[in-house]
């Protein structure tokens, strides 16, 4: 065999193997664990939201050739109103499971991480921003009354969490929240549900409301992620047993 023969078959099994190396590496890609990770005690506590995520290079006719990424938003000192930061990051990719599990979690806290006596305590448990520790804690607002509504709000030193949670555009309602606190808190998932739909989550209308996922909605990339997660459920991949990973909906 001519040497120009073996040089070539060789460079195609060595591109061959890069492309497994990188595919493999991809479908177990977890930044999420990466981030909290590598946030250090003295920025904690923390929490990350599900700013925007995409599918690249996915089609029925060659489904292994997706691609899946996420974007963050990262709050840091999130008790700390002068040191508080936040901060979103480029489109990170991750495993194909990752992003079919977290499909329902646009604009949702999905994890976060704060000191405790027992060490750094880190929860996965799925909430809207705010929700687990920052809305009803009453050292950062209060419940006011306004028209029969009871709704939270942030002391204005604390502007910057009611941004974050987007409660001036969708309040947050001393019974729902309720609800959440005694029934969902750090144990299952919480969307909330009113008439049989998500109050948040991908597809809610806090999360149509809410600029930041201006570049999700009505654009090219809503559908290919839609068209996935539809393809994912239809072969096999049932979406409501992959979310009840994490917990069922709250009502």
């Amino acid at each position: 065999m001519k040497k120009s023969t073996i040089y070539f078959v060789a460079a195609i099994m060595l591109i061959g193997l890069m492309s497994y190396v990188v595919i493999h590496k991809n479908e177990h890609a977890n930044p999420l664990k990466d981030i909290l990770d590598k946030t250090p005690e003295s920025k904690l506590p923390m929490f990350v939201i599900l700013y925007n995520m995409d599918v690249e290079g996915w089609s029925e006719s060659a489904p292994n050739n997706a691609r899946f990424k996420h974007k963050y938003k990262v709050v840091t000192n999130a008790d700390n109103p002068r040191r508080m930061k936040v901060s979103v990051t480029d489109f990170l990719p991750v495993g194909k499971d990752m992003f079919f599990e977290h499909y329902h979690n646009l604009d949702m806290q999905i994890a976060s991480k704060r000191v405790s006596p027992q060490g750094d305590q880190v929860s996965l448990i799925v909430s809207p921003p705010g929700y687990a520790y920052y809305i009803g804690n009453k050292r950062m607002g209060r419940w006011v009354t306004k028209q029969d509504q009871i709704t939270w709000r942030f002391r204005r030193r604390y502007r910057n969490m009611a941004r974050i949670c987007n409660i001036q555009a969708y309040p947050v309602s001393k019974a729902r929240f309720m609800n959440y606190f005694h029934n969902y808190r750090e144990r299952q998932s919480y969307y909330g549900k009113s008439n049989e739909k998500n109050l948040y989550g991908t597809g809610s209308t806090f999360s149509r409301n809410s600029r930041r996922t201006s570049l999700f909605y009505d654009d090219e990339r809503e559908n290919k992620v839609r068209a996935f997660y539809r393809y994912q459920s239809r072969t096999g991949r049932n979406g409501q047993n992959i979310r009840s990973r994490s917990g069922n909906a709250g009502k």
